[in-house]
């Protein structure tokens, strides 16, 4: 209180502040010392010999559990002992990951000899890592390759050309800025394109006239003033033709050889054939009913021969037979089969 005119009192009576407890301070797991190794179960140096160790402190607020195990095994006949872990030397420095200005480098080491029995492990690194300087980087710009030329255009109508970077930036050089591809509409021109004829198709008659088909499609349309596809994609043609019920001509085999007409020299001999059946609304003959070959001697005549066959001459056909160039007599065989063929 104030008394005789002082200051009167001005701020709290009591104050607090936080304050961290021991129990919230982060407590790390601790293992408690391996037992001695338990022999129990060996047997004139035979079987496996145990030790284990338990958590003599549980990790609490964050610290670090316990690693390693809590049981350990060994042959009996083999005395575990007690052999700290060392380490190996450094290597040599890595070169540095850049070329210029300031890059990383790094080395490694190895165990060289492991921990065994109640050793200590080894403490350390295997692998370090280390920043390295280099010459200043002289600052290049990125530069880009030519454009290719433009491509022809594809079936949208379209037109590319692609580019490549030559030359990469460093140092402070601006990076390259920019499409790789290029594209733009182009008139290419392009024709129609069709497919093949198809096969024939089957008479859709199997007598009489009828018809068959066959067709192609278009594959590829014209654009851009191409060439224009054609009308005719399909074709139609005539077929089996025949009345329906109809009777084709049909002629006999051809008989045997007729005998030469003359005993001595040069002569002729005729073989014949007949119709068997006469057309009736189908296809008439249109084959020859008679032939003649040369047979005999032949009997040198100062260049006179006759000769023997068919053509388009009345139907039946001549054929000259000259051994010095001299024209020999003709005989038609439609003569001949006048004179030697009989009636059929």
């Amino acid at each position: 209180m104030n008394e005789c005119g002082g200051e009167a009192c001005d701020g709290p009576l009591i104050s607090t502040m936080h304050c961290r407890k021991d129990c919230e301070d982060p407590v790390d797991c601790i293992f408690d010392a391996w037992t001695a190794w338990d022999s129990s179960t060996c047997e004139g140096g035979r079987g496996q010999k145990m030790r284990s160790r338990n958590v003599k402190q549980e990790s609490t607020n964050g610290g670090l559990p316990c690693v390693g195990p809590t049981q350990e095994t060994g042959p009996c006949d083999e005395p575990i002992e007690d052999i700290d872990c060392v380490l190996g030397s450094w290597e040599m420095w890595t070169p540095c990951s850049s070329t210029c200005g300031v890059g990383t480098r790094s080395r490694i080491r190895g165990v060289v000899t492991p921990k065994s029995g109640f050793g200590n492990p080894c403490d350390g690194p295997l692998k370090i890592v280390d920043d390295c300087k280099m010459h200043e980087c002289v600052s290049q710009d990125c530069g880009w390759g030519e454009w290719t030329e433009w491509q022809e255009g594809d079936k949208e109508g379209m037109c590319h050309r692609t580019r490549k970077i030559y030359t990469q930036a460093t140092g402070n050089g601006l990076p390259c800025v920019g499409s790789m591809q290029d594209v733009k509409a182009c008139h290419a021109v392009i024709d129609c394109q069709i497919s093949e004829w198809s096969s024939w198709s089957n008479c859709d008659r199997s007598c009489g006239v009828g018809q068959s088909m066959r067709g192609r499609h278009i594959t590829a349309n014209p654009m851009n003033g191409g060439e224009a596809c054609p009308e005719e994609l399909e074709e139609i043609r005539g077929c089996n033709e025949s009345p329906c019920g109809g009777r084709h001509c049909q002629v006999s085999e051809w008989k045997e050889w007729g005998v030469c007409s003359n005993s001595c020299g040069r002569g002729s001999q005729i073989r014949s054939r007949f119709i068997l059946n006469q057309a009736n609304g189908g296809m008439g003959c249109d084959n020859l009913l008679a032939e003649a070959r040369e047979c005999g001697e032949i009997i040198d005549d100062g260049g006179m021969d006759s000769g023997f066959g068919s053509d388009n001459n009345g139907g039946m056909e001549t054929t000259d037979y000259g051994s010095s160039g001299g024209r020999g007599s003709r005989v038609w065989l439609e003569q001949w089969r006048n004179d030697i063929i009989p009636d059929i």
